[in-house]
């Protein structure tokens, strides 16, 4: 009896000896979750330079005509945009089952800024700032503000993508985690594909005039690769309005997968998919269901500047604008050079034979 007492106290001793010894797991709280994402995205975005980013997104509406009927619309849009240093080209097709097709293009680049929109007749410039010296700006007009976003399309961009976009409304996973009715319920360590993940459970309960939304979820993230989001889902309730205007969402859902390529040991986004639905309500009919995919695809080699202006486009350069003609590839002067040694040597063919020609007549 006395040794099974002196046993477990050993045990014991053995267990608090390595408790003592051993680093505890620190806790991820959300204040600590909240400084992960303002400072490993950064090395994340960093990485995304020259490339083509490829959006495919459809999106359904429902809404109520003059005798109440619920009517659904459907607007898809097939867009890509290209990021290569200062330049930036965004063009925009839309098909929306009410207004029609439409298609909208924006150019950045060192000279100018302009929108044009596609007509019955092509491409008609709707908006065009020309730019004197080095692009600076106030941010007063239309323009300003419109150039700006695309200067600063990218990091936006970036950043929303690495992160969870999974609370419709436009904001991202590192906005609802500050609010107060953000609340971690449960951090777990997983294991998927060999990856070492961590997978946070949460509570949402926000709650103000004209907008309430309450559920719950997780988001899955990968701190091995400077803590991208792999995959997040969140089952919600939702409210919009005041008084006789209130529409209501139940049993909605919002969910994020997302793909990744390693290179030198950094993640680059390849694919971000975004899945929101909101289904009727008991009170007025709230329908909404958006889809999108987004690709990333790097440039394997630079475009040429001419991508990037009006004349691309079949338009011409606003007056004073002038782009360096492109250097002659060097395939040009070989084909140049075969050329020239070509018409050389029938030159040689001809002079021979009208030499031999008269040797003959002389000889005669």
């Amino acid at each position: 009896m006395n040794k099974m007492i002196i046993k477990i106290f050993v045990c014991f001793g053995f267990i608090f000896i390595f408790t003592q010894i051993l680093p505890s797991q620190e806790v991820l709280t959300k204040e600590k979750l909240i400084a992960i994402l303002k400072t490993e995205i950064k090395k994340n975005t960093d990485n995304l330079k020259n490339y083509r980013l490829e959006v495919k997104h459809t999106l359904k509406k429902g809404s109520k005509d003059k005798e109440g009927k619920t009517v659904i619309s459907t607007v898809e849009i097939d867009s890509y945009m290209i990021n290569q240093n200062e330049n930036r080209l965004t063009n925009i097709k839309e098909n929306n089952s009410e207004t029609g097709f439409s298609q909208t293009v924006y150019l950045l680049n060192k000279n100018y800024y302009a929108q044009i929109d596609k007509k019955e007749t092509g491409f008609l410039v709707s908006k065009i700032k020309i730019f004197q010296e080095d692009l600076h700006l106030n941010t007063k007009s239309d323009e300003d503000k419109a150039i700006n976003e695309m200067k600063e399309a990218p990091k936006h961009l970036h950043e929303s993508n690495y992160r969870f976009e999974l609370f419709i409304e436009n904001y991202t996973i590192d906005h609802w985690i500050q609010e107060k009715a953000f609340e971690i319920t449960k951090v777990e360590n997983i294991i998927e594909n060999n990856d070492k993940l961590i997978k946070v459970s949460f509570n949402v309960d926000f709650n103000e005039e004209g907008f309430k939304k309450r559920g719950s979820g997780y988001l899955v993230f990968n701190p091995q690769l400077n803590w991208v989001g792999v995959r997040a889902e969140f089952y919600y309730n939702v409210s919009y309005g005041t008084g006789k205007n209130i529409l209501v969402g139940n049993n909605c859902s919002a969910k994020n997968f997302k793909r990744y390529k390693i290179e030198n040991g950094i993640p680059f986004l390849t694919e971000s998919e975004n899945h929101y639905i909101i289904n009727p309500g008991t009170n007025n009919e709230l329908i909404n269901e958006d889809y999108s995919k987004i690709t990333y695809k790097k440039l394997s080699k630079p475009l040429p500047q001419s991508e990037f202006t009006l004349t691309h486009f079949g338009l011409p350069e606003p007056i004073g604008v002038t782009w360096p003609k492109p250097p002659t590839p060097p395939y040009i002067w070989l084909l140049r050079l075969a050329a020239g040694l070509a018409i050389l040597s029938f030159c040689f063919y001809l002079a021979n034979k009208i030499v031999n020609r008269k040797k003959k007549n002389t000889s005669i």
